[in-house]
């Protein structure tokens, strides 16, 4: 059976680090992950270390062995450049490529509010966690398009009607109602039969909402309520909340 080249890769750096470094085995190494590994463990080798072409071992060999240009060219990935600048310099060269809202709302917050960094948080929820935690910017405020996020932002930021406006689903309607203003616009949006229930128990007894309260569903909630994050942050980076390769400082 033949080995792959990862695999080929994986044999010779075990042989290189505990066997023997022979440079008839070394020059099998050409997997970017373990040519890092060899010049972290063994030897910082330059006919290993230009196989170092992955975004994520360049990062670690710039960190953890020597911030060398011609490995820091090839962090081209956001995650990647995201950590280079939180960690080791805070390069314009590797800072271009901070181009996800994840990654651009946490260098916004822990490194610099840039704003070359800051127009790429466009997802809903980043944009609701910067203008939270950092500056109540309109170039970012006007990302936050989800009802979800729009609740949180007018009950916690600013009641803004331009934000207010994408408030459209009956869970956070009632929310809105009851803990930043019963306004009419938003209240007729209560049309679930629970939350329209929820809203004459807890707000108003109006007869317009109590014609919705069909039942009482007793401890149904809607769907929106439990939210993942992946929903409200979007799934692309929502993994990287959870414990990765890279972590989050």
């Amino acid at each position: 059976m033949w080995l792959n080249k990862e695999e080929i890769s994986e044999w010779a750096y075990k042989y290189c680090r505990f066997i023997k470094d022979d440079p008839e085995i070394r020059k099998y190494i050409t997997s970017p992950n373990w040519a890092y590994w060899y010049c972290l463990h063994v030897k910082d080798d330059p006919e290993v270390r230009k196989h170092i072409t992955n975004s994520y071992e360049a990062y670690y060999y710039c960190n953890t062995i020597n911030d060398d240009p011609e490995v820091r060219k090839y962090i081209t990935e956001s995650e990647a450049a995201y950590h280079y600048c939180l960690h080791v310099k805070d390069d314009p060269e590797v800072r271009k490529y901070i181009t996800n809202s994840y990654e651009a709302y946490y260098y916004c917050r822990e490194i610099k509010d840039d704003p070359e960094v800051r127009k790429y948080i466009t997802n809903s929820g980043w944009a609701y966690e910067y203008c939270r935690d950092i500056k109540d910017d309109p170039e970012v405020k006007k990302h936050i398009t989800n009802s979800y996020e729009a609740y949180y932002y007018c009950r916690y930021i600013k009641d803004d009607p331009k934000v207010r406006k994408y408030i459209t689903d009956s869970c956070q309607a009632y929310n809105y109602c009851k803990n930043v203003k019963d306004r009419p616009e938003i209240r007729k949006l209560i049309t679930d039969s629970y939350w329209a229930y929820k809203y004459c128990k807890n707000i108003k007894d109006d007869p317009e909402i109590r014609k919705r309260a069909t039942e009482k569903i007793k401890g149904k909630e809607s769907k929106l309520k439990n939210r993942t994050f992946e929903e409200i942050h979007g799934s692309e980076k929502a993994k990287n909340v959870r414990t990765t390769r890279m972590g989050i400082s």
